[in-house]
C-alpha cells in the first residue's frame, strides 16, 4: 500500500461529528484516571478521620470531662474533616482554564494552600488529643509507655498527612510535565 492509497483511505472514513460540549468533557482535568486515585485515597482518609473520631471519644468517654475539651477536640476534628472535604472538591472541580496545563498550574497553586491548612489540622488534632492525655491520663511510672507511644504517634500522623498532600502536588506536577513533553 503506498501513501496515496492510505491517505485516499483515510480521507475517506467517516468521523462521527462531536458536540462542543463533547470535546470540552474530554479536555477536563477532572477525568485525568491519576486524580480519580487521589479522589478515591482522600475518601479513604475521611473514612479512617471519622472512625479514629469514634474510637477517641469512645475510648476516653469524651464528654463526661471538661466541656471545653469536648468543644476544642470536635472542633479540631470538624477542621481536619473540613480539610479533608475541601481536597476532594478540588480534586473534583478543578479551575478550568484556557488549556489543561493552565488548569493544573492553578490546581496546583490551590493544593498549597490546601497542605497548610491539612498542617494546621493536623497540629491542633494532635494538641488536642494530648490534651485530652493530660486531663484524662496522670504522667507516672505506670503509664509512661503510654506517652512513649501516644507523642511520636501524634507527630507521626502529622508528618504522614503533610506527606500525603506533598506527594499529591508532586503528582500534579509530574502530570504536568508529562503534559509539556
Amino acid at each position: 500500500m503506498t501513501f496515496e492509497e492510505l491517505q485516499l483511505e483515510w480521507n475517506a472514513m467517516e468521523v462521527p461529528a462531536r458536540s462542543h460540549d463533547d470535546l470540552l468533557g474530554m479536555t477536563r482535568a477532572s477525568h485525568l484516571p491519576r486524580l480519580r486515585k487521589m479522589r478515591m485515597r482522600l475518601i479513604g482518609e475521611c473514612g479512617f478521620s471519622v472512625l479514629f473520631v469514634t474510637a477517641v471519644i469512645v475510648v476516653s468517654d469524651l464528654f463526661s470531662g471538661p466541656l471545653w475539651l469536648s468543644v476544642a477536640f470536635i472542633a479540631c476534628n470538624i477542621l481536619f474533616l473540613f480539610n479533608d472535604f475541601l481536597g476532594y472538591g478540588y480534586l473534583q472541580i478543578l479551575p478550568q482554564r484556557i488549556s489543561l496545563q493552565l488548569s493544573l498550574l492553578k490546581f496546583t497553586e490551590r493544593m498549597k494552600r490546601l497542605v497548610v491548612l491539612s498542617r494546621i489540622a493536623s497540629v491542633s488534632m494532635g494538641l488536642v488529643a494530648i490534651l485530652i492525655l493530660i486531663v484524662r491520663v496522670r504522667v507516672g511510672a505506670d503509664n509512661i509507655i503510654l506517652w512513649a507511644i501516644m507523642v511520636p504517634l501524634l507527630i507521626g500522623v502529622t508528618w504522614l498527612s503533610s506527606r500525603n498532600w506533598s506527594r499529591r502536588i508532586r503528582e500534579v506536577k509530574r502530570m504536568l510535565r508529562d503534559l509539556n513533553e
